[in-house]
This record gives C-alpha cells, structure tokens and sequence, in this order.
C-alpha cells in the first residue's frame, strides 16, 4: 500500500492526524513523565487524600507508565549508615559524661 502524499491530504485531515498525535504522545509519554517525578518527590510525605489521587492517577495512565518505566530509574537514594546510630545534639553531653543522666541532670537544676 503506497504513502499518500500529504499534499493531496486536506487541512482539516492534517489537523485531525496531528491533535490525535499529540493527544496520544501526551498520554502515553508527557503525563506519565510528569506524574513520575511527582510520585517520586511525594511518595512519603503525601497525604492520605493525594494518596488515592495518586493511585487513581497511575490507573488512569498505566498504559503510558508502561511505556515510559524501562527508560526512567526513579530509586529512592540510599540511605546512609549514620542515620541510623545517630543521637540527637543534645544527648551528646549526656554520653561523654562518667555520671549517670539523672545524677547530671540534678546538679545541672540545683537540687
């Protein structure tokens, strides 16, 4: 079957085949790029409202998820093994000292 020639196309036709171009390249790679990253920047922080929006938004573009997830590594980063032994700044004093805490914190009070 030959190509037509777009010349003997019509503008009306050349603008139908361009709006359901675009159309389809927003769905299936524009909004599933964005919501993406926007999953990726709110997943632990979102609320339980944007939560269920979020998951109603991967439903509704999961054929453009499909496409886009082998191209798009969105890991969390990893985490470090100081956060997880790491005390608040104001226990330091505490731990460096030969007193037992509350020893320390009553002389510190007066009593």
């Amino acid at each position: 079957m030959p190509i037509p020639d777009l010349s003997s196309l019509s503008f009306d036709a050349i603008l139908t085949i361009a709006v359901y171009l675009g159309l389809a390249g927003s769905y299936l790679l524009v909004i599933p790029a964005g919501l993406f990253i926007y999953l990726q920047k709110r997943w632990y922080v979102a609320s339980s409202v944007e939560r269920l929006i979020m998951y109603a938004m991967v439903f509704f573009f999961f054929p453009g998820m499909l496409v886009m997830s082998p191209f798009l590594n969105l890991r969390p980063q990893r985490r470090t093994i100081d956060s997880y032994f790491s005390f608040p700044v104001a226990i330091y004093p505490l731990l460096l000292t030969p007193l037992p805490p509350v020893i320390l914190l009553t002389r510190e009070k007066g009593l």
